[in-house]
């Protein structure tokens, strides 16, 4: 098992989304343009279309480990499982979302990763939980 990995095990379920918000808000600060670049040009390009097919794997992949540490650990909600929340981290953390907010809306970096972990917490885990670290 990948170091990664065995670092969410047993972790805070609250501490574990506000730490992908953060990791979400420094990869779209350094990279959505790059990304979007990509996806764009990729529609032309084999070459491109597979070094974006990367980047969107790996980027899938470290979402759906922190949705599977959160299932095994008992920590979503009842109605939701682990593919569930890989849907939801994958949407609200992307590329798209951010130039929606940031870029286009004016928001601060701050602000989106603030608003990130919030929706994330609110959206993943049970109400008892997502409200107990705002």
């Amino acid at each position: 098992m990948p170091e990664f990995q065995k670092s969410l095990q047993g972790a805070d379920p609250i501490r574990m989304l506000e730490g992908t918000a953060h990791i979400a808000r420094l990869s779209c600060e350094r990279w959505w343009d790059l990304v979007v670049l990509l996806r764009s040009s990729g529609r032309n390009d084999p070459a491109l279309m597979k070094a974006t097919k990367r980047l969107e794997d790996g980027r899938l992949y470290g979402l759906s480990t922190v949705a599977e540490a959160l299932a095994l650990g008992g920590h979503l909600r009842s109605d939701l499982d682990a593919r569930g929340a890989t849907d939801i981290l994958w949407t609200l953390s992307s590329e798209d979302t951010y130039q929606r907010l940031v870029v286009e809306r004016g928001w601060t970096h701050d602000e989106f990763e603030m608003w990130l972990a919030r929706v994330v917490k609110r959206e993943l885990l049970p109400n008892e939980s997502s409200t107990s670290g705002l």
